[in-house]
């Protein structure tokens, strides 16, 4: 998820409508996710994801705006260092706790926005087998909260900055 796609944090003890701690409206994840993007997946090797993580940082691969860094999924975690060179400052990527292989594919999930390169990431825009799921992203956050509910916050160490 891109963090201008983000738009209000979900505070696991507050809530506007008085419900259980970790308990969510439909009106409070739309706050959160107002852009009914929809929800893509598709295939990328790992140097392909590798390249397109490079290009969060301001001043590499023609970004000028703000670094942005990408909120990734439980399962996949990386590390970077901005003292790094441009194409070098992404240290390590795991799914699973496993080191993504460079020319292995792996098929993961996004919103559409990024996938067709937006917030500056053209790096998405080379995956292949791509199937829009029906649905918006902010109604598959809606399921999910609803099957999970109540949700404890996450963990924060999916992603590491070393530098």
């Amino acid at each position: 998820m891109n963090p201008g796609g983000i738009r209000a944090s979900l505070i696991h003890a507050a809530s506007v409508g008085g419900e259980a701690p970790g308990q969510v409206t439909f009106g409070e994840a739309f706050a959160v996710q107002p852009f009914n993007n929809l929800v893509s997946t598709q295939d990328m090797t790992g140097q392909q994801l590798k390249d397109t993580l490079e290009q969060s940082f301001i001043g590499c691969f023609g970004r000028t705006q703000d670094t942005v860094i990408l909120q990734v999924s439980a399962e996949f975690k990386y590390s970077y260092d901005t003292t790094q060179p441009c194409g070098s400052r992404i240290t390590s990527m795991t799914v699973n706790d496993v080191d993504l292989d460079m020319a292995a594919t792996y098929r993961f999930t996004l919103n559409n926005f990024l996938a067709d390169g937006g917030d500056s990431f053209p790096g998405f825009r080379a995956g292949i087998n791509r199937v829009n799921q029906t649905g918006f992203d902010v109604d598959a956050l809606a399921q999910y909260l609803g099957a999970h509910s109540p949700v404890a916050p996450g963990p924060q160490d999916r992603i590491t900055k070393e530098g």
